[in-house]
């Protein structure tokens, strides 16, 4: 497999995922072979149908999905709507634990089903963790930073869907994904050190990253792109992937609120905090969606006691399991890991142009 800029690379990763995940171990190979169709259509889905609503043409508020029902093609779109939604405006929540501009997903059923679709979603693979961590359960508090929310209501509802299966007919997908935007983000993590190195520093200290995105974009790095991507596991492929999906809307969103004398690149570099913030949300998402948690109160009680190489390796112990100390909110990834902040600020200066 060879890249360049002219030619789409495309591979099927959701088979891989689906069919070596621990959670789908249960499932039938239909079932399975099922969810995979079932992810690839929504993706298409959502790129043909609900734009209007991501790239938030309609209005300037927060987005609002009205979904209607709870089949598993609709958990298949609430799952890639969670992946895409996130937006700069949205506000973390301080002491008054308010959010603001938070997207919101209103799951419609029948009346008397709420409690059965609610179970329905915590127990839909690649859907279930995040819905575990956004509502909490009975011994778990849920994580009042994410900046997707999803709710249930019984019919009727004050508004109409603007999802239904009435908008199924026509949508073209394939099964599999181009992954030439995915494999320039990967770029950006092989290398690492030349970020990771840099000083701890604000997202709006641009000119401190001018080295790292000299070195990326030089031809004699880009150049072993698809050996780096052959090294990836499916879910650090698919995170590529998931991170690149939404670059188009974001410029689209950027390119709308520009003001007529900046560049874009002024305009990037304007909100670049916010976009970097909001990187890290959909990040956030992303993971959980993956099976990933954070840590908790005892995770960060061990890793006190520990120094120097002691530190890094119960880092990485946990980070293998899927326990991962950056899916907490962008305030506290500030002051617990801000050497990582910094990847979110490279991802949006390298990409989104």
């Amino acid at each position: 497999m060879k890249n360049n800029n002219n030619i789409s690379v495309r591979q099927d990763l959701l088979t891989p995922l689906i069919e070596g995940d621990s959670t789908t171990r249960s499932m039938s190979s239909k079932e399975r072979k099922n969810l995979v169709r079932e992810w690839y259509f929504a993706r298409s889905f959502v790129e043909q149908r609900l734009n209007n609503i991501l790239y938030r043409k309609d209005n300037g508020g927060a987005p609002k999905f009205v979904i209607d029902g709870v089949s598993s093609q609709m958990c298949a779109i609430i799952r890639e709507i969670i992946l895409r939604a996130h937006y700069t405006d949205f506000v973390e929540p301080k002491n008054d634990k308010t959010k603001l501009n938070q997207t919101v997903i209103v799951v419609l059923c029948d009346k008397g089903q709420k409690e059965a679709t609610q179970k329905t979603l915590r127990n839909t693979p690649f859907l279930g963790n995040y819905i575990d961590y956004s509502w909490g359960t009975f011994d778990m508090e849920a994580l009042d930073y994410l900046d997707v929310d999803v709710i249930v209501e019984e019919k009727p509802y004050g508004e109409k869907p603007n999802v239904s299966e009435e908008m199924f007919e026509g949508i073209v997908y394939s099964s599999d994904i181009d992954i030439c935007r995915a494999q320039m983000a990967n770029n950006i993590y092989c290398i690492g050190n030349d970020i990771y190195n840099l000083p701890d520093i604000r997202p709006e200290d641009i000119d401190m990253y001018e080295i790292p995105l000299r070195e990326f974009e030089s031809k004699s790095f880009i150049k072993d792109i698809d050996k780096e991507w052959d090294k990836l596991s499916v879910k650090n492929k698919l995170s590529n992937v998931f991170c690149t999906d939404i670059f188009p809307q974001r410029l689209a969103i950027l390119e709308s609120s520009r003001k007529s004398e900046d560049t874009i690149k002024q305009t990037i570099e304007k909100n670049i905090r916010n976009l970097s913030q909001s990187e890290h949300s959909r990040w956030v998402a992303e993971k959980l969606i993956l099976g990933f948690i954070p840590w908790t109160a005892p995770h960060h009680y061990e890793y006190s006691l520990l120094f120097d190489d002691d530190k890094q390796k119960y880092y990485k112990m946990l980070k293998s399991k899927e326990i991962h100390l950056d899916i907490c909110s962008y305030r506290d990834l500030c002051r617990l890991d801000p050497q990582n902040r910094k990847y979110d600020t490279f991802l949006i200066l390298s990409c989104l142009k």
